[in-house]
Formats: C-alpha cells, sequence, structure tokens
C-alpha cells in the first residue's frame, strides 16, 4: 500500500490561448534481414530484433518497414519500425540507442500531431488549410516532426543548421524558425520525419477561424491575447508593428510572451502572419476559473479551493490535504475548469502537479527517468530533459513520473537534484 502524501502544490496558468534506408518486407520465417548492425528475424511464430548481434525487442507480432537511422556526429542509433498484432492493429514503435551499442528505449508511439486546428498524422491525411490562412511563402516558422521522442543531439543538429527551436507538440514534434537554406538542411537530417508550415490558421483560436466571413460583424473592434514565441525584446517590436497598423496597444507586457491589443478584423488577419506570432484569441476579464475538489473514493466531493487569477500569469497554490479530509487509500482528486462566462476566451491550465511527503517507499523510482527498471547511464539525457523541458519530458515518457528527477527529496525538480542523481548513477539511491 503506497503511503498517502499530504501537501500538494500546483501551479495554474491563465492565458490565451529523410529516413534511413527501408527494409523492403518482413523475412520470411526463419530468414534474417540485416543492414548495418540491424537485425530482424522471424522464427518460432516470433520475431526477433538485434543491433549489433544484441537482442532488444522480441515480439510475436509481424515487424514490417524497420529501419536504422544514425544520428550525425553523435553515437546516438535509432531503430523504427512498424508491428502487425494478430488482430490487424498496426502500431508503429522506436527504439533508442544512445551509444550505438545498447538500446535503452523500446516504445509504441504516435505520429499524430495534434494541434488545435485539427490532430493529423503528417504523413497520412493532411486537413485542408483555409486558402486565406495558409502561410506566406517567406513565413519561417515549421513544424519539425521527429521519428522518436526529441532528443538533445536533434536540438543540436539542428542549432548547427541554422534553426531555433521554440515550442514543443505532441507527438514528437516542435515549432521551429528556419530561414530557407537551415529549412532544407534540417529537411534532410535522417531522424526529421515531416517538416511542413505552421500555417497562420493553426495559430488562430477557432471561434475567430470559423466566424471570419462575418468579422465585421461579430468582432469589428476586439481585444486580444497575443501569444508570442519570444520574451526579449519581442513584445516591444511587435507591439511598434501594431500601432503602426494602426491597433490599439493596451498592454505590451500581459505574461512572459503574452500582450493584449485592441484590432479590427484586416489588423488581426494581419497579425497573425507575423513569424513572432504564436496565437491569438479573444481577450476577457478575469473570472473564477478553476475549481480544486477532493474526496473520500470519489462520493462525497469536498472542495478544498476555487481560486481566481487576474492576471494572465503562473499561480502556485499549495493545499494540505490532511486539513480537509482524513488520509486514506480511497482518496481521490479532481480538478474543475469553469468558463465563465461560457464565451470567455481565458483558458484555466493546470500544470506542474507535485505531491510532497513522501518517504522511500513511495513508489518513486529516484534517478530511474527512462523507467526500464534500472539507474545507468541511459538514464542522463531523460534526467537533463525532465530538468529542463518537464512538458517534453512528459510527452517523451508518458509512463514515468517525473518525481523520479526528484533525487534529492526536497519535493522540486532542479540543479540541486544533479549531485543527487551522479550519486544515483554511481552509488546507488
Amino acid at each position: 500500500m503506497k503511503r498517502l502524501l499530504p501537501i500538494m502544490p500546483l501551479a495554474l496558468a491563465f492565458s490565451a490561448i529523410a529516413l534511413g534506408q527501408l527494409f523492403p518486407s518482413t523475412p520470411a520465417a526463419g530468414t534474417t534481414l540485416s543492414k548495418a548492425g540491424l537485425s530482424v528475424a522471424r522464427g518460432g511464430g516470433r520475431t526477433h530484433m538485434a543491433l549489433n548481434g544484441v537482442s532488444f525487442h522480441e515480439t510475436p507480432d509481424v515487424i514490417s518497414a524497420a529501419r536504422l537511422i544514425e544520428v550525425p556526429q553523435s553515437t546516438v542509433c535509432l531503430v523504427c519500425w512498424e508491428q502487425t498484432a494478430p488482430d490487424g492493429q498496426l502500431t508503429p514503435y522506436y527504439a533508442i540507442s544512445l551509444d550505438g551499442e545498447n538500446m535503452a528505449t523500446v516504445r509504441p508511439t504516435s505520429y499524430e500531431l495534434k494541434l488545435q486546428h485539427s490532430q493529423f498524422d503528417p504523413l497520412g491525411r493532411i486537413p485542408a488549410v483555409e486558402t486565406d490562412l495558409a502561410a506566406d511563402e517567406d513565413s519561417q516558422i515549421y513544424i519539425v516532426q521527429f521519428v522518436t521522442q526529441p532528443l538533445e543531439q536533434f536540438r543540436t543538429a539542428i542549432e548547427a543548421r541554422g534553426g531555433k527551436l521554440y515550442k514543443y507538440i505532441a507527438n514528437h514534434a516542435y515549432l521551429v524558425k528556419l530561414g530557407p537554406q537551415a529549412r532544407q538542411a534540417v529537411a534532410a537530417l535522417p531522424f526529421v520525419r515531416w517538416l511542413g508550415p505552421y500555417h497562420p490558421a493553426y495559430r488562430l483560436e477557432h471561434f475567430l477561424r470559423a466566424n471570419r466571413g462575418d468579422a465585421g460583424q461579430l468582432f469589428p473592434m476586439q481585444r486580444y491575447n497575443i501569444l508570442l514565441f519570444e520574451r526579449e525584446g519581442a513584445q516591444d517590436a511587435v507591439a511598434d508593428r501594431i500601432a503602426a497598423l494602426g491597433g490599439e496597444v493596451n498592454v505590451r507586457n500581459a505574461g512572459r510572451f503574452l500582450m493584449q491589443a485592441t484590432l479590427t478584423p484586416q489588423q488581426l488577419f494581419d497579425v497573425i502572419r507575423w513569424d513572432e506570432v504564436q496565437f491569438v484569441d479573444r481577450w476577457s476579464p478575469a473570472e473564477p476559473d478553476i475549481d480544486l475538489i477532493r474526496a473520500d473514493g470519489g462520493t462525497n466531493w469536498v472542495l478544498l479551493r476555487r481560486i481566481q487569477n487576474v492576471q494572465p500569469e503562473w499561480v502556485v497554490e499549495t493545499i494540505h490535504l490532511a486539513d480537509f479530509i482524513p488520509q486514506t487509500d480511497q482518496v481521490r482528486l479532481r480538478f474543475s475548469v469553469r468558463d465563465v462566462p461560457n464565451n470567455s476566451v481565458d483558458e484555466g491550465g493546470l500544470d506542474a502537479v507535485s505531491i510532497r511527503g513522501f518517504n522511500c517507499t513511495d513508489g518513486i523510482d529516484h534517478g530511474d527517468l527512462n523507467c526500464d527498471g534500472v539507474v545507468n547511464v541511459f538514464d542522463i539525457d531523460p534526467f537533463v530533459l525532465a530538468l529542463t523541458d518537464a512538458a517534453s519530458y512528459g510527452a517523451a515518457y508518458p509512463a514515468c513520473s517525473i518525481l523520479n528527477a526528484d533525487c534529492n527529496g526536497d519535493g522540486s525538480i532542479n540543479v540541486f537534484d544533479i549531485d543527487s542523481f551522479v550519486q544515483c548513477l554511481t552509488s546507488g539511491c
């Protein structure tokens, strides 16, 4: 039985808001295909995969489209393939070897991009984008999707070719700024699965996009939240451009990457084409947005706290559960976000939820950041990812707890965990 943990700090946000050499087919029973150290063998009703003679995956499924990918200027090797289950279900898989010899990660995956506009596999059918909201030829913001979870070696290779990575997009993608030459160079990288434009249609709230034909009647002069890619100097530069258009800048700095402006429809549709702009939606006054509700067994819910934020910034709340309910093994948590009024454009975001007050028997595997059951050198890259980009870590390791990176047990994940992680790595936790 896991011990109940009594303290839960919350961060609440309010804001607007190529591929290597393919094997042509699955090997027949009793045969083996090999390419640059990768072998795929079928026999006895099972398929076996090995890298440099070392087995790393075995399955009764049929494996097809296996390919080995070497990451330039690194020791990293990637293997991608598809598995067909007896019921005909096709699932993509990938494996990662950080040293080119041993596989540290083997997992099923999905290549569906999850945008507000639509969700799709870009190598399948890409949903049509409205002609008037398609990217211009000189736009430099692209979606770059990788064949596996993002790795630091990918970032290094892209930056070396002149790219600038901005925001992670599930699954396995980043928004990247690329000039014409950088775009060609990045598209040619063997770990890049797909590269495509970040259309203005993707940057616009659904209501504005769906009703743009009636914009003159529905939002002739509207105040907007404008989310930018960069912070340093970007807000002032965009504010100056909006003023030059004749728009009204209401708040230059409404948050780390956020500003607010009142625009006509034509000004709005000009602004969403700027490479500085990530997303735009309608502004509305702050309302009570978040209810935190908690109960024993999920039957008698107890309201813990209602949180109202008046600024589009992160708000950190700490709740001592023992102050409200008995600590049992039937505790459940429920969070609700209420849109008040129901056409509000403010969105409540819940992030960085953590439980404190734990001990060494709490089920947290300190240092095991790839969740393979051991702490070794293959945990280094995911540890760095957890330390620097929690959202990307969660997307890359959905079955793992980011609390595994809290190696010093202080309830926070930061640089003070590094020495403890090194100790776990060399001497055990």
